[in-house]
């Protein structure tokens, strides 16, 4: 026979000596109830019957129209009803069909309209709203953006290059693109940007710069070189190895995409286990850092019409 220790979790109902009772006094009737206290009274000298309790137990029985009966004394035998249904209609009052309450149901769920109704509101009820709670790439950004102490003008380039970014968090144009997109369509959407001075490729990476150290690190990148550089230049400087992991993003990571691993040691002037651990710690680098934020929200297509 083999001996073995188990644990088991189980809800179960003890049925106390007060829980029986307790379940024994709750079916009965008002005067059971009255003479089985009467009963515990006589049978126990140590209880005493409260004088309050007394004239409490008489108003019940007035307000029943059992008035002139002993609440603690046992009843008559020809007082009782032999149907129980005709004693329980002359001890309980009438009954009001409709009882007050303290609540109503529109206080706690207000009113809104069906979902198969065209007359249903769509500005109060946005499922959207209600279930995404999470941020975006762009707002995480323009958050960040808020809280940097730049001028106005500087702010409104900010706002243009994030509009520029991808869901990825990379530079999805070039800075003189961007550059001349502001000098043509900017006074239309930044008003910052309405004066007479043209906007310079060196203002557009002055801010970049500051963009470039927002969470999550790496975002703002005009390349996955400098996304990847942004992220290992964020490391410790005693990180192992990341000198030479910063020479191979800089310089040979079009090597690195080929696969071309003799090139790269000869380059490097690694051997194949130094270059091992270079690759090891290129690959906890992440290309695309925005993807760590929810990207734009599902735009769904609302019918005009419901049948």
């Amino acid at each position: 026979m083999k001996q073995t220790l188990s644990l088991r979790i189980g809800q179960q109902l003890a049925m106390t000596p007060q829980l029986q009772q307790a379940i024994r006094l709750l079916q009965m009737s008002t005067l059971d109830l009255q003479q089985e206290i009467q009963q515990a009274v006589e049978s126990n000298p140590m209880l005493e019957l409260d004088d309050d309790t007394h004239d409490a137990a008489q108003a019940q029985l007035e307000a029943a129209g059992l008035a002139g009966l002993d609440p603690v004394a046992p009843p008559a035998e020809n007082t009782t009803s032999d149907d129980p249904r005709a004693l329980d209609d002359s001890r309980d009052p009438e009954i009001p069909e409709e009882l007050p309450i303290d609540t109503q149901w529109d206080d706690i769920f207000p009113e809104e309209g069906s979902s198969g109704s065209g007359n249903s509101s769509d500005e109060s009820w946005d499922l959207d709203g209600r279930n995404s709670s999470d941020v975006g790439l762009h707002d995480h950004l323009r958050w960040q953006l808020n809280l940097c102490h730049l001028s106005e003008r500087d702010r409104a380039i900010g706002e243009a290059i994030i509009d520029a970014l991808s869901d990825d968090g990379l530079l999805s144009c070039s800075v003189e693109e961007l550059c001349d997109s502001l000098n043509q369509y900017g006074a239309e959407q930044f008003e910052e940007l309405a004066d007479d001075d043209a906007v310079e490729t060196d203002e557009i990476v002055a801010v970049l710069k500051c963009i470039q150290q927002f969470e999550p690190t790496g975002v703002g990148a005009r390349d996955l070189s400098e996304c990847l550089l942004l992220q290992l230049r964020q490391l410790p400087p005693d990180t192992p190895w990341l000198d030479a992991a910063e020479a191979l993003l800089a310089h040979h990571l079009a090597l690195l995409e080929s696969r071309d691993i003799a090139t790269l040691m000869r380059r490097l002037q690694l051997a194949p286990d130094e270059l091992a651990a270079v690759m090891r710690l290129v690959r906890t680098l992440n290309p695309r850092p925005g993807g760590a934020l929810p990207g734009a929200a599902a735009e769904y297509i609302v019918p005009d019409v419901f049948v």
